[in-house]
């Protein structure tokens, strides 16, 4: 009984107050991962496939399992995924391995992460430095057929892990940096109708500036079974904080924000008779100069209309003009690079001064970007990697060697930049196996035996 209740208790599957805390992390040892040496000539397994001479990408990875999450944090890489004794092939296999590759190195990996009840079955990295501050945002479930769960933390402090687990019935979501080194956590109402909704910031660690309360701001309530909200957040480097909330069917939403002065405000947008998608947030640098943008894709009868951007300068957030050509459909993303603001469109690539836009490239509306620390942009599809020069050529980045046949060649996944511009790496499947590719010429490499 005291299991099922402690279990009840991470996964909000009771209305009573629990007393057993949720599950532990438990530390263990992984017996089948080997960091095995890579000099540059390495060669790898038999295979139907072999590199090309002149890529710049070499095999730093094999044999492993399903990787969740790879993504630069300062001072390292990190890759998470399943461990090596879970057999290939295994559905939602949990993501208990955390690897760090710092410099040409992988270390000596930390311990596997653990529940000793449940399910762990996703993971995604949150902010942080190596090698004493790695924060883990992780799913876990009932069992490994279950898909109701809860979240919960997990922090590397370099020497052991860390958790955090629910507090007064709430979710942790994400981490964010605040004053005096302490961290913010987003929290959620896991299983709520419509999704999600603004919850206050949990404090983690010693800080003497209380977080504003969002959750006091009078967004715009759910209406029936509409749909489910989407609540986005975002932090300046001088701790501003941002909230965005949307409903979709709905064509009102609520940007919440501090001001300089620490109060909290709300903008209402509204923008009929489009509907907005999610509400998401950028931060980074305009013409030398920081800012936060706050952007969504507006549709009308389930076709794309127009981009809303709106950029935060003093106190107020003002509108930034979308770019010429927005009815095509396809992926959409924004961000910042190399100064200035970026849209993707679909198949076309704008740069923009926050004013106006000029045409940067053309890609396939479908087909995944990456940008590296130097704003160079990549695009795979399938088993093509492409890379887009200065004045928006593209370049056939070559891979594997054209003799072999491109049904025997690995499938790409993600493709993730590292935090100097010489740093790529690049995920892709062959059958059950996952094979990890770096731009960088590693001294030992991660294999499954």
């Amino acid at each position: 009984m005291r299991t099922a209740l402690s279990l009840g208790c991470l996964l909000g599957l009771t209305a009573l107050d629990c007393a057993n805390p949720p599950p532990r992390m438990v530390p263990a040892k992984s017996p089948s991962l080997t960091l095995a040496g890579s000099p540059p000539g390495h060669r790898p397994r038999s295979r139907t496939w072999r590199l090309h001479p002149q890529t710049p990408f070499k095999l730093v990875g094999e044999g492993l399992r399903d990787i969740a999450d790879l993504r630069p944090i300062s001072g390292a890489m990190v890759v998470v995924g399943a461990a090596c004794s879970v057999p290939l092939g295994t559905k939602r296999a949990p993501p208990t391995q955390v690897q760090v590759a710092v410099g040409d190195t992988f270390g000596t990996p930390p311990p596997l992460l653990l529940a000793p009840e449940g399910h762990l079955d996703r993971a995604e990295i949150q902010d942080g430095s190596w090698p004493n501050d790695l924060w883990l945002s992780l799913g876990y479930t009932a069992n490994e057929s279950s898909y109701l769960g809860g979240g919960l933390l997990a922090h590397w402090n370099g020497a052991a892990w860390q958790w955090l687990g629910r507090e007064a019935s709430l979710d942790p979501a994400r981490v964010l940096a605040w004053h005096d080194g302490a961290k913010l956590v987003t929290q959620y109402l896991p299983r709520s109708r419509h999704g999600g909704s603004v919850k206050p910031f949990r404090v983690v660690g010693a800080t003497s500036h209380a977080p504003p309360d969002f959750s006091a701001l009078p967004f715009e309530p759910p209406r029936g079974d509409d749909g489910n909200i989407t609540v986005d957040y975002a932090s300046s480097s001088s701790h501003e904080l941002f909230v965005a909330v949307a409903l979709s069917g709905q064509a009102r939403f609520g940007i919440g924000r501090t001001t300089s002065s620490g109060k909290s405000l709300l903008d209402k947008v509204d923008v009929e008779p489009a509907r907005p998608e999610a509400v998401r947030f950028v931060v980074g640098d305009l013409n030398g100069k920081e800012r936060v943008v706050a952007w969504t894709k507006l549709t009308q009868s389930n076709r794309p209309t127009r981009l809303w951007l709106r950029s935060h300068d003093r106190d107020s957030f003002v509108q930034v003009p979308s770019p010429p050509s927005f009815s095509e459909a396809g992926y959409t993303d924004v961000w910042f690079a190399d100064g200035a603001l970026w849209v993707r469109q679909a198949s076309t690539i704008w740069r923009g001064d926050g004013g106006s836009w000029s045409k940067h490239a053309t890609v396939s509306p479908y087909a995944p970007l990456t940008v590296s620390a130097d704003g160079t942009l990549w695009t795979r599809d399938g088993i093509r990697l492409q890379r887009i020069g200065p004045r928006g050529e593209v370049v056939e980045v070559p891979l594997f060697e054209e003799s072999v046949r491109p049904d025997s060649s690995p499938q790409l996944g993600r493709l993730v930049a590292g935090t100097t511009a010489d740093d790529l790496w690049l995920e892709a499947h062959q059958g059950e196996e996952t094979l990890l590719f770096g731009t960088r010429v590693m001294t030992n490499m991660l294999r499954c035996d």
